[in-house]
């Protein structure tokens, strides 16, 4: 199975993937719960977690609630620059991340589709998982958690909603 979504396959732009001969919809391409699976970069939310856990351990502080701010997280090591640093890595190696998928499988993968929504996601999922350029990062009155937890739920299950076509979607490689 392909970590990216798999376009819809049509015959031609008029028929709308519907095969008149046979009568039926010539389909193909992945479901609208395999899309949602897919959409997530969950490799590149890995290592962001990661890098952010290792380079930011003044985090676990902040989730204790003794809360760290900036300045004091400067003199202790932690360079204001760092959480976002970390946080603009993981959104630059996402898109290219799928754009190396997509050249794996071949020259009508849809690839640019898949790179946008799973670049937002990876943004929405670092959110929710309370990466440190929201806790510590931005602002200490940025992070909230019902927001997250609402915000990840609605674009996971909106995101599924795009599913691209090899005919709409011709992006080369």
């Amino acid at each position: 199975m392909s970590r990216l979504v798999q376009p819809v396959q049509t015959r031609s732009a008029g028929s709308r993937g519907f095969q008149e001969s046979a009568g039926e919809w010539a389909g193909g391409g992945d479901e609208y719960r395999d899309r949602i699976a897919k959409y997530v970069p969950a490799e590149v939310l890995a290592a962001y977690l990661s890098l952010d856990r290792i380079m930011v351990p003044d985090v676990t502080k902040f989730l204790e609630g003794k809360k760290v701010a900036l300045s004091a997280a400067g003199a202790a090591g932690l360079e204001p620059y760092v959480p976002v640093a970390i946080f603009l890595v993981g959104l630059i190696f996402t898109p290219l991340y799928i754009w190396q998928s997509g050249r794996e499988i071949g020259p009508n993968t849809p690839w640019m589709t898949h790179a946008f929504i799973a670049t937002i996601a990876f943004a929405v999922w670092a959110y929710a998982m309370q990466g440190s350029i929201f806790t510590v990062g931005l602002s200490d009155n940025f992070f909230r958690g019902n927001y997250a937890a609402a915000l990840v739920i609605v674009f996971t299950l909106a995101s599924g909603l795009f599913a691209p076509t090899t005919i709409a979607n011709k992006h080369k490689l």
